[in-house]
């Protein structure tokens, strides 16, 4: 993630571990989960954009990181 490995911070292998996991859950044929956005979409209501990805784009632009997925993710999901 771009920080030292640290006892005060998350590890550098949390990000590519919880991808690992959140990839194998939904190639399992048996899983049901639904994610919350799906789930307010089903719904006809309106989706966390701002919230699901808004400070992950904040956070990015400040750290100068490049986040072309979430910013995409915004512009789709605003757009009427």
């Amino acid at each position: 993630m771009g920080f030292p490995d640290s006892q005060d911070g998350i590890p550098s292998s949390y990000s590519e571990n919880l991808m690992a996991l959140t990839r194998s859950q939904y190639v399992d044929p048996l899983n049901t989960h639904t994610p919350s956005m799906l789930l307010d979409a089903q719904k006809g209501m309106p989706i966390e954009v701002e919230v699901i990805f808004g400070e992950v784009v904040r956070t990015a632009r400040e750290l100068d990181v490049p986040v072309p997925v979430s910013l995409e993710s915004i512009s789709l999901a605003s757009w009427n």
